[in-house]
């Protein structure tokens, strides 16, 4: 089995009736504090999180300290509801019986995760990675922040992004060896995994584990058809893995306790956040410059003849800490692909709150970020997009994992 976050009850059953009152989740008496299903809150309550929260409707106005997300009234701000667990960076937190946030631990040396530290399992037993060898898992906090985007008819559209954390280096040989190791006996996705917030069509489906063109049925399959792509597979276990089509690298991770990132997100952490760079290594606003030394990309008086070692270009490195953006292999996001970017879906922050952003196309295809190491400068950029058949494998292109910071839902495996 892959990592799973074990985020049991203990941490939500702790609460007391006082503590209602602190919060503003109720008046005394009015409904049980702690639920599991809706049932068991008053009809004006309504469960969220294992609580019995308040009953709002979108645009209802809610007490200080709460908004309202079109259901009930939830914790705004700093408030929080008691055993509630999330990262800030790093560092992991839960909240207290008086509603704050507070440290629950030591900062994380590789990622946390829903306000857990954890150690993916494709790099329990791999070495460390890039100039600095340091985990191959590490995974660095991206700030929410408000970034543009640009579709291919020039039109620039913003986007609100949440807090999230991106794997530091593209998904190396190595990590994927493990996985393909687990292939055999670790179970497929359950359907509804990987979840990106905001993204349409990006959770896990049933029928896609059970399409042998999608997902190989064994690994033997699956590495068949790795290496019927082109590279080899176990040249350099450092290298970035290619050749892995769109499900897989949705499925890989998953398996490793994360997910895909959005396009939005990926662009996020590629620009530096609101800071819009022009490249990842750019100061805040200015131009930056596109050479070999910070990305490995073609230009007319070097070709490279393939991608380099992960992080290999500690130059090229982004505000967040991410490497490799730009250039080595493109990489593979969780959006469906539409040319025609929406100019007012999620187009506007409300309040403090960052408002996911949904948009259904009316393609089959997936977006792909970032350029190769055979992408000319033209396509080595920020904010260029392309698009692929997810099914396909290309020796161009691989990915890297993102993982959720707050606990979006305490009871999920």
């Amino acid at each position: 089995m892959g990592f799973r976050l074990q985020v049991g009850l203990y941490g939500l059953l702790y609460g007391c009736v006082a503590c209602s009152d602190v919060l503003g989740l109720r008046e005394a008496g009015a409904s049980p504090l702690k639920c599991i299903e809706p049932d068991e809150c008053a009809p004006d309550h309504a469960c969220h999180k294992l609580h019995c929260l308040v009953r709002c409707e979108s645009g209802q106005e809610c007490e200080s300290g709460f908004r309202c997300d079109g259901t009930a009234c939830v914790p705004a701000g700093e408030k929080c509801l008691p055993g509630e667990r999330q990262c800030a960076g790093r560092s992991p937190q839960v909240c207290g019986d008086d509603g704050r946030w507070h440290a629950a631990a030591d900062d994380c040396p590789i990622a946390c995760q829903r306000g857990i530290c954890v150690t993916p399992d494709s790099c329990r037993d791999r070495p460390t990675c890039g100039p600095e060898q340091v985990s191959c898992c590490i995974s660095d906090p991206v700030e929410q922040s408000t970034i543009d985007l640009m579709d291919e008819g020039g039109t620039t559209v913003t986007r609100n992004v949440g807090a999230f954390a991106l794997d530091r280096f593209e998904v190396s040989v190595g990590r994927f060896s493990e996985y393909v190791l687990a292939y055999d006996s670790a179970s497929t996705p359950h359907a509804g995994a990987g979840r990106i917030p905001g993204v349409s069509s990006s959770e896990w489906r049933e029928a896609w584990s059970q399409d042998p063109r999608l997902v190989p049925p064994s690994a033997t399959s699956l590495l068949a058809g790795v290496q019927a792509c082109g590279p080899t597979w176990n040249a350099d276990q450092d290298l970035p893995v290619r050749c892995v089509n769109w499900y897989i690298a949705a499925a890989f991770c998953i398996w490793d306790g994360g997910r895909l990132p959005s396009e939005a997100e990926w662009t996020a952490a590629a620009v530096g956040g609101s800071e819009q760079r022009e490249y990842p290594w750019s100061g805040p606003g200015g131009e930056g410059t596109l050479d070999q030394e910070h990305a490995c990309f073609r230009a007319s008086d070097h070709i490279w003849d393939g991608p380099q070692h992960v992080g290999s270009l500690p130059k090229g490195v982004g505000k967040f800490g991410q490497q490799d953006l730009i250039g080595n292999v493109a990489e593979w996001v969780g959006d469906m692909y539409h040319a025609d970017l929406s100019s007012t879906d999620c187009a506007s922050p409300s309040g403090n709150e960052i408002e996911p952003c949904t948009h259904e196309s009316d393609t089959a295809l997936r977006v792909i970020k970032g350029g190769s190491f055979k992408s000319t400068a033209e396509y080595a950029q920020t904010l260029y997009r392309s698009s692929d058949d997810p099914s396909r494998r290309s020796a161009l292109v691989g990915f890297r994992c993102a993982r959720d910071l707050h606990e979006d839902d305490p009871t999920r495996p």
